[in-house]
């Protein structure tokens, strides 16, 4: 296998796609000719063309049209620091009009009025995220939901009413639906089904009779349908597997969703009267889609192990798909290699499930082995294609990335498992996915590592210092927690609501908090560990990679030898372009060829 060039595997596209008008025309953005533009798809032709370019557009980026063909609205987070602010921006004039700009909130475009004046903001400038109207030509701005907890995104209908969902109980893990008048009067709860379960709404008919929404309060996550009309919850899902809903047709007789099985998330498409579904026979993980073009069609984005960057139609009608865009940026799928699904035995006898990427064997040859412990937590690496997993395995190294417990795609239990017991019961399932790397007669077993960015760099964090006595060899920690408490302080309130979640209060569980927090246990590192953190980074602020390192001096650690550290200034939290892309994966592989391949 050749090598593989990180700057090539970074040109490989990312495509979003947020703009309808209708649904009868599409527009995506994507980095594929370069940061900022936008692209419209031809029906007629297959074809697709630059239709206009946005200042600082990237892929956490989202648009839709305000006057059609004109103006849109933007939400973007010009800064890095995942503090989104909304613009109105003139395609013809490429001209910008900014709306909300609070460096101390985050303002979440949510929907258009029906009467096309004013916006819905999901925004937490007095406290947890709530929401508000926003006159676009006045730029008033009207807190109408006052809630303890944050809302979640809220939808606008032609009776009046704005649908959404939020928390007013001590169960941090609860949500109701709620509806309420767009003055911000008459606010009522309309679904309540466990003050255990998260009632979660993804989207509404635009009268406003059909609610979309899901619900784990049997433990799979269900797909449910709700009728204001004649207040009536039907449920679609018939499946072991977790499924997202996505869209109701205009005609409202289908539902759009993604299945979430354990190695792979596709489409199903139900119909609302029998409940059959249908399930497009597409290969690889999807990514994201939509209904588009009257309903006639799906947009979506996709790939699998070998096969990057596809974007394409699907025809409902004649069953095919249409390429829009299958983008290799110069590879063929001959240049990489395929995954592999294992299984391991963790410290309890549990058997999880694991994808394991690996180069070409020589018989007799041992070779390094590295970990990619997921952001999350929640995180799994399916079967779609991982371009940092092939250009390591094309210098020689294993990976494996397993689905420890908390992990999403195999239910509720398996995913709580974790909550009260973060970096525990989780903590160990690494530990024994390290084991069987070693148990491989292929791996060296003197030279496993692990990486990660988020989440997965606090299990790195956690492995080197709490698990040190597993047996790491090195580490690559990126924009990791390393305290929960510190980490709690410094959180905005929907974060801090989550790490509740979590733990529990700091009160309430100070020793849980404290014992599974690697800045408690950095006097037992033994391996060397490269730490990268982004200075506007919000959900994992600076403070967290400084106290690492400051614990690592203190205790007698070189920076250089011991560990390496790097802060990266005006990035945040999220690794958005290519240059970003480039960046990590330059130093997180160089850091392990010099630990591993170098004699």
């Amino acid at each position: 296998m050749k090598k593989i060039p990180i700057e090539q595997i970074a040109k490989i596209p990312s495509y979003t796609f947020y703009c309808y008008l209708g649904r009868e025309e599409i527009f995506f953005a994507s980095d594929k000719d370069g940061p900022s533009k936008v692209y419209q798809i031809n029906l007629e032709t297959l074809e697709y063309q630059e239709y206009t370019t946005v200042p600082n557009l990237t892929t956490s980026t989202s648009f839709r049209w305000w006057k059609k063909g004109e103006e849109m609205i933007v939400n973007k987070d010009k800064d890095g620091d995942e503090r989104f602010n909304v613009y109105l921006y003139n395609t013809k004039e490429q001209t910008e009009t900014t709306l909300i700009e609070n460096e101390k909130s985050i303002d979440f475009i949510s929907d258009i009025s029906p009467n096309k004046e004013s916006l819905l903001i999901l925004s937490d400038q007095n406290g947890p995220s709530d929401l508000y109207t926003l006159n676009v030509e006045t730029k008033e701005k009207k807190q109408i939901t006052f809630h303890k907890y944050p809302c979640g995104e809220g939808f606008w209908c032609e009776n009046g009413l704005v649908y959404y969902h939020s928390n007013d109980t001590e169960n941090r893990k609860n949500r109701d639906i709620y509806e309420i008048k767009s003055d911000g009067t008459e606010q009522r709860k309309i679904i309540s089904l466990s003050s255990d379960s998260a009632d979660l709404l993804y989207e509404t008919s635009r009268d406003g009779e059909l609610l979309l929404l899901s619900s784990d309060v049997e433990g799979t996550t269900k797909i449910g349908l709700y009728n204001t009309t004649k207040e009536e919850l039907t449920w679609l899902s018939k499946t072991e597997y977790d499924e997202i809903p996505v869209n109701i047709s205009l005609d409202k007789r289908k539902i759009l969703a993604l299945r979430d099985s354990p190695f792979r998330r596709y489409i199903v498409i139900y119909d609302i009267e029998t409940g059959d579904e249908e399930i497009p026979e597409l290969e690889g993980e999807i990514y994201s889609t939509k209904f588009c073009y009257n309903d006639k069609y799906l947009i979506y984005s996709r790939s699998d192990p070998t096969s990057p960057g596809i974007l394409a139609l699907y025809d409902l009608e004649n069953k095919k798909e249409i390429p829009i865009i299958k983008e290799f940026a110069g590879f063929t799928e001959e240049d990489f290699v395929k995954a592999e699904k294992v299984q391991y035995k963790t410290f309890d006898g549990e058997k999880l499930n694991a994808v394991l990427y690996k180069p070409e064997i020589e018989s007799g040859k041992k070779y390094p082995a590295v970990i990619l412990a997921p952001g999350g937590p929640g995180g799994r690496l399916t079967l779609s294609f991982y371009g940092f997993g092939q250009v390591l395995v094309s210098e020689g190294f294993v990976v494996m990335s397993p689905h420890i417990r908390g992990s999403y795609g195999y239910g509720r239990e398996f995913r709580e498992t974790i909550i009260k017991d973060i970096g525990g019961i989780d903590g160990k399932d690494y530990v024994y996915a390290k084991k069987y790397l070693e148990s491989l007669d292929f791996v060296d077993s003197n030279k496993i590592g692990i990486f990660g960015g988020s989440y997965g760099g606090y299990m790195t964090n956690l492995q080197l210092t709490k698990y040190a006595e597993a047996g790491w060899n090195a580490g690559a920690s990126s924009v990791g927690i390393t305290h929960w408490k510190n980490m709690y302080d410094k959180s905005v309130p929907g974060f801090k609501m989550f790490i509740e979640y979590l733990f529990g209060t700091y009160e309430e569980n100070k020793e849980l908090y404290e014992d599974r927090s690697p800045l408690n246990f950095v006097e037992n590192i033994r391996a060397p560990i490269l730490i990268i953190q982004a200075i506007n980074d919000m959900r994992c602020p600076v403070e967290e990679a400084r106290n690492f390192k400051e614990k690592l001096l203190k205790i007698g650690k070189n920076e250089g030898e011991d560990f390496e550290y790097l802060e990266d200034s005006g990035k945040g939290h999220l690794l958005i372009g290519q240059d970003s892309l480039i960046r990590e994966y330059t130093l997180t592989l160089d850091f392990f060829k010099r630990k591993f391949l170098e004699d």
